[in-house]
């Protein structure tokens, strides 16, 4: 379905529920079976330039449980984090190509891979992941269901990438200029499609998302020729997610690559896209100036995708 926005973001064009692939679910119950993988693009204005453009791709957060390609706000203490699909919608008219990807939640009960991602398989940080099950009305899952569940993920999001990639022509981009990330999860998902998984982004941004400590230090290879990373975290932020942030942001300054890392002061693990941030590390000049968690995100990709 195709369609044009109205309001501030309305010099850009939606297309809805495209088709990346298919993924399986309902693994070791009565009913097993596959479902359409499917995410949103969002364009510049017709009459923009639609020669080599540089791309986003952006994935939702949830826990691994819940949030939606087109709803993934959620609220803490007041404090609530600016939807995927609204970054798609302020890049698009930046004149970026930008996709919402949606992915298999846990309870679908995805497959497993079939070749693990994760090296550490039996510490799962799970006390997030079991507070949302709550509020889900879900009851406790297993290691095995959480480990699949998040490597499927890791795996949609890595599939939607490729296949942005292949379709680059369709859409005007050039695929040596596409960076991906996402909030929470699906920041996570992204991190891990790009350094553990091999997929050749030219960026990566982590809202509050980051990898763990083992991989990124396992992942995260100068010699591997691999993307800078642009990283946030709440200074209130989930206790688990913090050291995985900086786990990421201390690989990549090991490799040599370029790292940018804000912190958003006052802030629980949802902030929005105007919340103030201070910069914490880097391995690239500049940054130091950005006001926002919006203006950080549209510095850095301007210097990695845009001058270039």
């Amino acid at each position: 379905m195709n369609g044009n926005t109205t309001g501030p973001q309305a010099a850009i064009r939606i297309e809805r529920d495209v088709r990346y692939g298919e993924g399986t679910i309902g693994f070791g119950t009565s009913q097993p079976g596959t479902r359409p993988l499917l995410m949103d693009v969002y364009l510049p204005a017709a009459d923009a330039p639609v020669a080599g453009r540089p791309a986003l791709v952006l994935s939702h957060g949830g826990a691994f449980h819940r949030g939606a390609k087109d709803h993934d706000e959620f609220e803490q203490g007041g404090s609530h984090n600016t939807p995927v699909h609204e970054y798609c919608e302020r890049f698009a008219a930046r004149g970026y190509a930008c996709f919402s990807i949606g992915y298999r939640l846990v309870q679908e009960h995805p497959a497993p891979q079939a070749q693990p991602i994760k090296r550490n398989r039996q510490d799962i940080e799970r006390d997030r992941i079991d507070f949302v099950r709550g509020l889900l009305g879900l009851p406790p899952a297993t290691n095995a269901e959480l480990l699949h569940g998040a490597e499927a993920a890791y795996a949609d999001v890595a599939d939607a990438f490729a296949f942005i990639r292949s379709q680059a022509a369709r859409w005007g981009i050039d695929p040596a200029r596409m960076a991906i990330g996402g909030f929470s999860a699906g920041g996570f998902a992204s991190a891990y499609a790009v350094y553990a998984m091999g997929h050749s982004a030219a960026a990566v941004i982590g809202l509050s998302a980051g990898m763990d400590v083992q991989d990124a230090e396992h992942f995260v290879q100068a010699a591997r020729g691999q993307p800078p990373v642009l990283l946030f975290s709440g200074q209130h932020d989930l206790p688990s997610i913090p050291p995985r942030v900086g786990a990421l942001a201390s690989a990549a300054t090991r490799a040599g690559l370029g790292m940018r890392h804000y912190l958003v002061p006052g802030k629980p693990h949802f902030y929005d896209r105007e919340s103030a941030v201070v910069l914490k590390a880097s391995t690239l000049p500049g940054g130091e100036h950005c006001a926002t968690v919006e203006a950080a995100m549209a510095q850095f990709l301007t210097e990695v995708l845009v001058r270039r």
